[in-house]
């Protein structure tokens, strides 16, 4: 593909007609682009999930997991769940559950492909914009192929960064055909604009860093589009940013949506966290950094933790760097449009993400890069034509350093994708090239408490302590771990501990809030779930519990408000239908009970608490026949219940089925006799 060099190819747009030796070049790179990312992504096929947002996001997701239905649709619409609203990335999600099931194969695959179908789609912007046939096809490849890309791509919970590009790169292929020269007098320039503006929606709805993509718009009107250059006409400057209006308004509302969603689910930062001047130091490096992993992706991680306060020097080399480029842009603008187009596409499209709305515990992340590096992809291939167009000698040099270029980032991608293949090497990974990185040794400690491996995740918590003691998600999980050791005591200290770090965090509320309950501190557990209920309205487990606890002390109005609010959350959950179920029977209305028992196994027909409910309403009412089918069902499910066999048993004997209610009767009472003491030896 490069080894045919990179001929000087300037045209501003490709709108006259097509040769068919260049349509047969055109497919042919298409196929190659195809084949080559497959190629070299094709493992990911064998890939699990990765204890990293997998787990809420898809593998544990219950409405996920349930395929497309209302139900699921309406939650997605709605939810601010994991700290965003993306329900378009959510209903993907849950297409891939509908058409292949729970397995990871399936999600890995389906990112694959978009970000196949992403890569000849920019091709194409770019061969449309400028007309340029092998520097688009470079610039396409590095972003197949480059490494950096390798998270958003394996990653299945990154779903959104792949799905935000492909709606970014149409809504960007719309705009060409609205904003070309040649269509400025076609009846059908209007609606490639209503296109460009209805693509945008589902992006944003995918991922809200496109809110930058008005700027991506003004961007191309100077350089490749060229609305503003004399010799075309020159639009008005005026005329062009009032024609991206409707754009702006967009991602106006997408930014407030984020920061509230974000904000209630507790991802946003403080400034008592991080101070303005260390986050405009951190974004300045970070700026820096993302260039250096570009030309040089080594050491790539998962996890970069924020580092806090940056040596001054540090910081004023990358302000000197990233001002440099601006400076130079703006100088360069008419001589070298391309570069003011690809610096500031890389410098604007990173604005939501750099840090200074801070969301997470990371300075930086490789995912961050995925359309942003674009622009220097454009930087670098026009840069070299420009150089190959003053220099002919250096034509094969820069065709060949663009073929070198190309392989080694397929084999780097090739490298790195092996990390993805689980969590644990996944976290090693991260630990090996990183120093220091307490978020990363939080996070092999969550693997392993997925795992079960219990000791080794709380040596991994420790080692978080270790290095940030101030850290109350290791706090969280560490009281977490112990819970499952049977250590409550220590567990509850703590749960405690993180919260003195951190007041509101949530998840260590409520996890406070579980186990006060489960140690028969109902009033303390009440006070504990009622502040989770507070700072994550959003969150099910929280409204269960809390619902639980109110049960508990007989509060049933209260009990079933809480059921209900969850059940808005996840209306097809059968635990909570039998919950509402249970407070409602204590209440004195059977009826209201029996529906929601019903509705239990209508979703889940081998839940078997709600068939012991059925059991024992029908048992009352001397429904012998129903009582014995629930009963049944119950012991097909809990075949040592006690209660269940001897209420079965009873059913039976009413029914004049003698022996078999007697066998019954004879293993309840063996279920409840006390185990015989060993003798010592």
């Amino acid at each position: 593909m490069a080894a045919a060099s990179l001929p000087s190819e300037n045209r501003a747009l490709a709108d006259g007609p097509v040769s068919a030796r260049n349509t047969s070049w055109y497919v042919g790179i298409c196929l190659v682009l195809a084949l080559a990312t497959l190629w070299v992504y094709l493992p990911v096929r064998g890939h699990g999930f990765v204890a990293l947002d997998d787990g809420d996001y898809v593998k544990d997701n219950r409405l996920v997991q349930a395929g497309l239905t209302w139900a699921g649709v309406k939650w997605a619409f709605t939810t601010g769940h994991s700290g965003n609203w993306h329900p378009v990335t959510w209903l993907s999600h849950m297409f891939d559950a509908q058409l292949f099931g729970p397995g990871p194969a399936a999600p890995h695959l389906v990112n694959l492909l978009i970000h196949v179908a992403n890569t000849v789609l920019l091709f194409g912007l770019l061969r449309r914009l400028t007309g340029a046939l092998w520097r688009s096809a470079v610039v396409a490849g590095w972003f197949a192929l480059h490494p950096l890309h390798v998270e958003s791509v394996a990653w299945i919970s990154e779903r959104k960064d792949v799905l935000s590009a492909f709606f970014f790169l149409l809504t960007l292929h719309a705009y060409t055909n609205y904003a070309a020269p040649a269509q400025s007098q076609t009846p059908n320039r209007a609606k490639w604009y209503a296109a460009a503006l209805l693509l945008f929606a589902p992006g944003l709805m995918s991922k809200p860093m496109l809110v930058t993509l008005p700027c991506v718009l003004l961007l191309l009107d100077t350089w490749p589009l060229r609305r503003l250059a004399a010799e075309t006409g020159g639009t008005p400057v005026m005329i062009l940013l009032r024609e991206k209006i409707p754009f702006f308004a967009l991602s106006a509302a997408s930014c407030v949506i984020t920061l509230i969603v974000q904000a209630r689910g507790g991802a946003v930062g403080s400034l008592a966290s991080y101070t303005i001047a260390e986050r405009i130091g951190n974004a300045l490096v970070s700026y820096a950094l993302y260039l250096g992993k570009i030309f040089r992706p080594a050491d790539l991680a998962v996890i970069y933790p924020h580092p806090g306060q940056l040596p001054v020097l540090q910081v004023a080399g990358a302000a000197l760097l990233v001002v440099g480029l601006c400076v130079a842009a703006v100088g360069w603008r008419r001589k070298f449009p391309f570069f003011a187009t690809g610096w500031f596409w890389f410098f604007g499209m990173l604005v939501p993400t750099i840090g200074l709305v801070q969301v997470g515990v990371q300075a930086m992340a490789d995912r961050y890069t995925y359309l942003p590096s674009i622009g220097v992809f454009v930087l670098l291939a026009w840069g070299a034509g420009e150089l190959q167009a003053r220099w002919r000698g250096l034509k094969a040099a820069l065709g060949v350093a663009a073929a070198v270029a190309l392989v080694s980032c397929a084999m780097r991608t090739r490298d790195q994708l092996r990390h993805w293949r689980g969590s644990e090497e996944l976290f090693r990974h991260t630990i090996a090239v990183t120093r220091a990185n307490y978020a990363a040794h939080n996070s092999l400690g969550h693997a392993y408490l997925e795992l079960g491996r219990i000791d080794e995740a709380i040596l991994q918590f420790t080692q978080t302590l270790k290095l940030r003691a101030d850290f109350p998600e290791a706090r969280n999980n560490l009281g977490t771990a112990l819970l499952r050791q049977g250590r409550t005591g220590e567990a509850i200290v703590e749960f405690q501990k993180a919260l003195s770090v951190r007041a509101n965090f949530g998840l260590a509320r409520y996890n406070l809030g579980t186990v006060l309950l489960e140690n028969g501190r109902t009033d303390e557990a009440v006070a504990e779930l009622e502040k989770a209920a507070a700072l994550q309205p959003g969150d099910l487990l929280t409204r269960l519990n809390l619902g639980n606890a109110r049960l508990q002390k007989g509060q049933l109005d209260g009990a079933i408000a809480q059921y209900r609010a969850a059940l808005a959350i996840d209306p097809i959950n059968p635990d909570l239908h039998h919950n509402l179920g249970q407070a409602f029977l204590q209440k004195g209305q059977p009826e209201a009970a029996i529906v929601h028992f019903q509705t239990a196994l209508k979703i889940d027909p081998n839940h078997a608490n709600a068939h012991y409910m059925l059991g024992e309403m029908s048992l009352h009412r001397a429904q012998w026949d129903d009582a014995v089918m629930h009963f049944q069902k119950t012991l097909s499910v809990q075949p040592n219940d006690a209660d269940a066999h001897h209420h079965l048993g009873t059913a039976l004997r009413e029914k004049g089925r003698l022996s078999e209610a007697g066998i019954h009767f004879e293993t309840a009472t063996r279920l409840r006799a006390p185990s015989a003491p060993v003798a010592a030896p």
